[in-house]
């Protein structure tokens, strides 16, 4: 017998997005962005590979911990509203993101951000964008 998966939507910053229940269990990721277009992308290319997704904007995201145990937590440090520090010490203190690897998504060099933020060692950075300067 199948499982029905239950769907809450959330409104914010102009997109829409879904919770999956505890119902459903595919492997759950946390998407963190203020971008739709990249959040789409990443929310269809994930769910191909038979993700469930939660896309959430920063702003909307304590709304949200309290429901969501993710199996891993994609962030998108570019448009984050509030400071990356705070949001990033959101998840570390919410109970179903606590011990999750996070993948941050930037423009910024790898190297950077790791002086910057407070990362754990299963943290990852995938950087969209390094250009080589001219030499």
């Amino acid at each position: 017998m199948k499982r029905r998966k239950r769907i809450r939507f959330i409104w914010g910053s102009g997109f829409a997005v879904s919770v999956r229940g505890a119902m459903d269990d595919r492997p759950v990721i946390l998407f963190i962005t203020d971008d739709p277009a990249l959040g789409a992308m990443f929310r269809l290319r994930l769910q191909r590979d038979d993700y469930a997704v939660t896309w959430v904007g920063s702003r909307e995201l304590d709304e949200v911990l309290p429901d969501v145990s993710a199996d891993l937590v994609y962030f998108d440090v570019d448009s984050a509203r509030p400071t990356v520090a705070s949001v990033l010490f959101r998840l570390r203190r919410a109970p179903g993101t606590r011990n999750r690897p996070l993948v941050l998504v930037s423009r910024t060099p790898e190297e950077q951000l790791r002086k910057r933020l407070p990362l754990a060692p299963q943290d990852f950075v995938l950087a969209l964008y390094q250009y080589e300067a001219a030499s």
